[in-house]
């Protein structure tokens, strides 16, 4: 390694990332350099093959619209300070469809990990060409057919050959219920046939009003994971993302992909709102294969909207002492341990959501109160579809839970819910498990 060639670089100018004049040392950085993006500059990562070390965002550092782009770190984290933007497209100004654009944030190690914190006053948005997160299909996918049929003129939006899919279970419990494929082709409209590469399915999905098959698209042009892919364990060397904004537009992720984010360390699970007053939105983005999902820790006030939370080591989304945040239409599923988590939090609302193929309940509840659940989905988990302890005063309206390996709703040490046309059924124990061990109304007082 030539070592000079690693100074720090400090854009002198606005323009593209590539050109070596935007930068103090008159070379554009390499893999060791750190960067730092002055304010009132902005940068454009205009190739495939941007590099350097750690970076600070005091500028502007933002993703090509008229070419594909990848921003790779090396041993380093990422910081966008007070009155820093880092744009992967936005609302007024997606990333096209016919690019992508990368941001490959530093693996490293137990210990000593590296990821992307937005300081308060920072700005960070994703915002990726418009996909339909997911559809549902419209018939019965026996184990000898490699295609399926969904049926609405939006409900493939975006998608293309190539795209990872998922196909949830309608039947059987745990992780393996739910199989990926890759779209070979999508043809017709407004009933779609999508066929798929990867083999047939290991079981069968029975089509039925009560029983929906979900088709989840995991793909999106807008891509933001880590080099490491490793979320368990004293090897991990999984990245992060750490939101410390107060502002809810300074933090707002859609239509993106996140990847191999997270590892049990604190503040580092994985997207983590991280503390009292932080602020955001997550929006029709894909959450994969991480430690924790999203975190909302003492977050309060979010959305979380119309996202596929797959594959994640921990739980999907986990709340923790976070209050009055709106989860709607999110599939939370195929996580290995829950697919939902709230705890110590109150007034959060629950509506259309989809908690399925988890190792452990779809969704839990611990110490919670107040919260409103409506019309969410538990199913095919190995576990209960709705675990409720300790908890007092929420509310659960038109929830459905089957196909689950415990207690469709399973309440222990909870008292004063309420529980109205809720269909609970084919769940291996109980419909319903009340435990309602007394609790006095002085210790219900301390709770609330």
């Amino acid at each position: 390694v030539d070592w000079t060639e690693c100074i720090a670089r400090t854009s002198v100018m606005s323009g593209l990332w590539s050109d070596g004049a935007v930068w103090d040392q008159g070379v554009a950085p390499t893999f060791c350099s750190p960067v730092v993006v002055a304010a009132g500059h902005t940068v454009t990562v205009d190739v495939l093959t941007a590099v350097s070390s750690a970076a600070v965002i005091n500028g502007v550092l933002r993703a090509s619209r008229v070419a594909a782009s990848s921003w790779t770190l090396v041993m380093g984290d990422l910081s966008v300070e007070s009155g820093g933007t880092l744009d992967y497209g936005s609302e007024a100004d997606p990333i096209p469809t016919a690019y992508n654009a990368h941001l490959v944030l530093s693996s490293g190690t137990f210990a000593a990990r590296y990821g992307l914190t937005v300081r308060n006053g920072g700005n960070f948005s994703v915002r990726g060409a418009t996909k339909t997160p997911y559809a549902f299909a419209t018939q019965s996918i026996t184990t000898a057919q490699t295609s399926l049929t969904v049926y609405g003129s939006t409900s493939t939006d975006g998608w293309q050959a190539g795209d990872m899919i998922t196909i949830g279970p309608t039947t059987g419990n745990g992780t393996a219920t739910t199989s990926s494929r890759t779209i070979s082709s999508i043809a017709g409209g407004p009933l779609y046939t999508i066929s798929w590469a990867g083999g047939t399915l290991p079981a069968a999905r029975v089509f039925a009003a009560t029983s929906p098959i979900i088709v989840a698209n995991l793909t999106r042009n807008a891509l933001v994971r880590s080099s490491g892919t490793i979320v368990a364990g004293t090897n991990a060397n999984s990245a992060y993302i750490r939101n410390l904004v107060s502002n809810a537009t300074s933090f707002a992720l859609a239509h993106g992909e996140f990847a191999y984010l997270g590892a049990n360390v604190a503040a580092k699970y994985g997207i983590v709102f991280d503390g009292a007053g932080t602020r955001g939105s997550v929006s029709s983005s894909t959450v994969r294969n991480g430690y924790d999902g999203i975190q909302l820790n003492s977050s309060s006030n979010n959305d979380i909207s119309g996202n596929n939370i797959y594959a994640n080591t921990d739980i999907g989304l986990y709340l923790i002492t976070a209050s009055g945040n709106d989860v709607t239409g999110n599939n939370s599923y195929a996580n290995v341990l829950r697919g939902c988590h709230v705890a110590f939090g109150e007034k959060n609302v629950f509506s259309g959501n989809n908690f399925h193929s988890n190792a452990g309940a779809g969704l839990s509840n611990g110490s919670s109160n107040t919260n409103a659940f409506a019309a969410n989905n538990s199913y095919s988990n190995s576990g209960y579809g709705y675990d409720i302890q300790n908890a007092a005063y929420n509310t659960f309206e038109g929830n459905d839970a089957y196909a689950n390996s415990a207690s469709g709703f399973y309440l222990l040490n909870s008292a004063n819910n309420t529980l109205a046309g809720n269909g609970s059924y084919a769940n291996t124990d109980y419909g319903v498990y009340l435990d309602l061990t007394f609790i006095p109304r002085e210790e219900l007082d301390k709770k609330l």
